[in-house]
């Protein structure tokens, strides 16, 4: 932590002093401290309301430090003795750029260790009868949480959405001095900027007094009616669209990609189908399904939102998983020099200079006169934290530290890939794909259209949900078909232990439309006319989000961005959609005889824009959709992970219309292989 205000000089961020000897605090997720430290939770919602409540001008509030990411595009600390000067006047916007994930660590580190200043003071304030040694002991290991959004549903953790960062958040906590009280809302929900002066006020939403998600104006629904407005009421909370191809975005991640520059950061790698995912577009898919309209959906303002630090410490601890896994040394696992030919950067590097390892991370600084670079945060360790998955300490040697990883992630995302899935001894991956399946084909014998309102009715009727709790109660019920007794999920995997995996590959200019606008992958009938509740409806597979900025923006970067035509790419796995219509008998296999033809039928996608409003997909400047599919070759051990080929076969046939020549999907389907 640094001594310094950021009034006389700079602000070093080194994170959480550790003893030494001592172990590094462990960043947990946030149900399980609420759950499993209930004391570090007092403090952790007590020391983030104070930090909340610091004067908005001072350096190391939370406005001030939530501002360093975008607006109100300035330098940090703005202070008259700061001359910092770059290569632009903005802001320190790193998207779309390969210092993505190096650049935020120290961000983060930044933010915690002010939040950590206030948990200690919190701490102190407890009288001996509230225990006040067992908070100020709690709030010595306190770390920030992060928010795991792509760990899949269980009966331990049905809500997917922490409750508390609701409207309808109620906590219990234990105040210093006045005992038991109920906090609502709580600091997770809301920020809000008490400062009048237009300076401390992000021109995103200049009439707002804090941050909001889901604008209450997108709730207006057009002619009908009570059912769709009652669902949309319903949805219009995160916790019920969260998407589940998250979970298998973020395992193909994790297992496949074995360079550092491709995994990080989503500008388009021309000539490589192979790399179009990255935790920057997983992460960017997240932003815009819990923003939607609101602070989150607007990369300037986004950080003033209090879940933007929970999704970013998960971004972060993916990020330490990753290199766990694949960091060996060799260049290729870590920043290599290149070319920003793409955007301006930030204060330090010049559109067509050069980026690496050693490029200053500005606005951290690590002394006096040095920021922080990428080779300088590689590790998390100096910065006095590590993660429940992350902490090499604990073992003998690099390799018992990387085979302890690959089991958590086998055991955590289990339904995250077909291969996890066959490996799994638990019954409850079986389950969930076997439940999954049946909505599918419930969804696919009723004469109701393939919409949200059928989803719900489905899984409230599987899940015998009371009347009184029914968003429909009056709805009829659904004969619920058995699935086929004759499927099971070995028989997807070839005799030599090998099997396809399938993606949707996108690409797309990132700030045409002014950036806003979602695509959404469909296997199957898209019924659902209101694109709002698109990812409820039961064929909605997943969600590209290139998360850019209106023309106007005042970020220079994203107007250099704009002048340039960035484009950006994303995948969404098909796998596990096409394993669940095996299950349900609409698919015969996953080999290409069989998901070839299916998805010349079946695969699907449509543009919506973030007022709600459908788009037309020629109007997405460079668009360009297509499959592909990997081999993958089953692990021989429970250690090792599965083996991903280095190369991928792409098929124009899925996106080419039945005359060989005419794209699909408004002629933004990819119709030869040299377009990948």
């Amino acid at each position: 932590m640094s001594d310094s205000d950021g009034t006389k000089g700079p602000v070093l961020v080194h994170g959480i002093p550790v003893a030494s000897g001592a172990k590094p605090g462990i960043r947990r997720e946030i149900r399980d401290l609420k759950v499993n430290y209930p004391k570090q939770f007092d403090l952790y919602l007590l020391g983030l309301e104070k930090f909340q409540q610091v004067e908005e001008s001072k350096p190391l509030s939370y406005f001030e430090i939530s501002g360093i990411h975008g607006q109100p595009y300035r330098r940090w600390p703005d202070q008259g003795w700061n001359n910092m000067k770059g290569a632009q006047e903005y802001g320190f916007c790193t998207h779309s750029s390969i210092l993505f994930l190096t650049w935020h660590r120290p961000y983060l580190a930044l933010f915690e260790a002010e939040l950590y200043k206030h948990v200690q003071n919190v701490a102190k304030e407890y009288t001996e009868a509230q225990g006040r040694n067992e908070y100020i002991e709690a709030a010595k290991s306190f770390r920030m949480p992060y928010w795991d959004w792509a760990l899949p549903w269980s009966d331990q953790l049905k809500d997917i959405f922490p409750q508390d960062a609701l409207s309808s958040g109620r906590v219990e906590i234990n105040r210093p001095k006045t005992g038991k009280s109920i906090m609502q809302p709580t600091p997770l929900y809301q920020y809000e900027f008490r400062n009048t002066d237009p300076k401390y006020r992000p021109d995103a939403y200049p009439d707002v007094k804090t941050t909001i998600r889901y604008p209450a104006s997108r709730n207006e629904v057009q002619g009908d009616k009570d059912m769709q407005a009652s669902l949309l009421q319903y949805f219009n909370q995160p916790d019920r669209n969260m998407e589940r191809n998250l979970t298998e975005r973020v395992v193909y991640l994790l297992q496949s990609y074995e360079r550092y520059g491709p995994m990080s950061h989503n500008s388009f790698n021309a000539g490589h189908p192979e790399l179009y995912g990255s935790l920057e577009d997983t992460h960017n898919t997240f932003h815009v399904r819990i923003g939607r309209g609101g602070h989150m959906n607007h990369v300037a303002v986004s950080a003033f939102d209090p879940i933007f630090w929970l999704h970013h410490t998960n971004i972060d601890r993916l990020f330490a998983i990753w290199q766990g896994l694949h960091d060996s040394g060799d260049p290729s696992t870590w920043i290599e020099r290149s070319r920003n030919l793409d955007s301006v950067g930030t204060w330090t590097t010049l559109r067509g200079g050069w980026e690496d390892k050693t490029t200053p991370l500005t606005p951290f600084n690590r002394t006096n006169t040095e920021y922080w670079t990428s080779d300088g945060v590689k590790e998390t360790v100096p910065f006095g934290y590590g993660y429940p998955e992350t902490q090499s300490w604990e073992y003998l040697d690099k390799e018992a530290f990387k085979n302890s990883i690959k089991r958590k992630i086998k055991d955590l995302y289990r339904v995250g890939s077909l291969a996890t899935a066959v490996a799994s001894k638990s019954a409850s991956v079986k389950t969930e794909l076997a439940s999954r399946a049946k909505v599918l084909l419930a969804a696919e014998k009723t004469e109701a259209p393939a919409n949200a309102a059928t989803f719900v009715q489905i899984t409230q009727q599987m899940a015998a949900v009371p009347v009184e709790a029914k968003v429909m109660p009056d709805a009829a019920p659904i004969d619920m078909p058995k699935l086929p007794s004759n499927r099971k999920l070995d028989d997807l995997v070839n005799d030599d232990d090998t099997y396809l995996e399938w993606l949707t590959n996108l690409k797309a200019q990132k700030h045409t439309l002014d950036g806003k606008y979602s695509v959404h992958i469909f296997l199957g009938p898209a019924e659902e006319t209101h694109p709002y509740l698109w990812g409820l409806a039961p064929n909605h597979v997943g969600t590209f989000a290139p998360l850019g900025q209106a023309a106007n923006t005042a970020c220079g970067k994203c107007q250099q961005d704009q002048a340039e035509d960035t484009q950006v790419t994303g995948q969404i796995p098909l796998t596990i959609a096409l394993t669940e219509r095996y299950l349900a008998g609409q698919l015969e296999s996953i080999k290409p005889e069989h998901v070839v033809p299916y998805l010349q039928k079946n695969l699907h996608w449509k543009v919506v824009l973030v007022d709600g409003a459908e788009a037309n997909r020629g109007d997405v400047a460079d668009l360009l959709v297509s499959v592909v599919s990997n081999k993958v070759t089953l692990p021989s051990n429970d250690t090792d992970l599965p083996h991903y080929e280095p190369t991928v076969t792409v098929y124009p046939e899925v996106t080419t219309k039945v005359d060989n020549e005419t794209p699909r999907g408004d002629g933004t389907g990819l119709t030869d292989r040299t377009q990948a």
